[in-house]
């Protein structure tokens, strides 16, 4: 997929996305040129800078619409979420609702396990 920012799909952890200037909250919306299905969602921070993000959101487009497949607290380190149905799409969406201070998300993946 790519995204807003390729940081969030490269393999470095130190690499990370953030919402401009000092915003504590904001969204990326990364795109696949072929649907991807998936039935888990893992995040990941720069921890380097510290935890940061207190809440997020994670939706996919349907053709239509966005709808929210996964709405959490914290990220941390790593945070895996594991989805009541597998999804395909080519848009997701990831919305930071709220951080401490300015987040730093290194990592979006999708992955289909079931």
């Amino acid at each position: 997929m790519r995204p807003g920012g390729s940081s969030l799909t490269d393999e470095e952890l130190t690499s990370a996305w953030s919402p401009a200037g000092d915003a504590r909250s904001g969204e990326v919306v990364v795109e696949s040129p072929q649907p991807v299905t998936f039935d888990r969602v893992v995040l990941q921070e720069d921890i380097t800078r510290g935890q940061r993000v207190e809440s997020f959101a994670v939706d996919v487009w349907d053709g239509t619409a966005w709808k929210t497949v996964v709405q959490a607290g914290t990220i941390g380190y790593k945070r895996i979420e594991h989805l009541s149905a597998p999804v395909t799409t080519s848009k997701v969406r990831l919305r930071v609702l709220g951080a401490r201070a300015n987040p730093h998300v290194a990592k979006l993946g999708l992955y289909k396990a079931s």
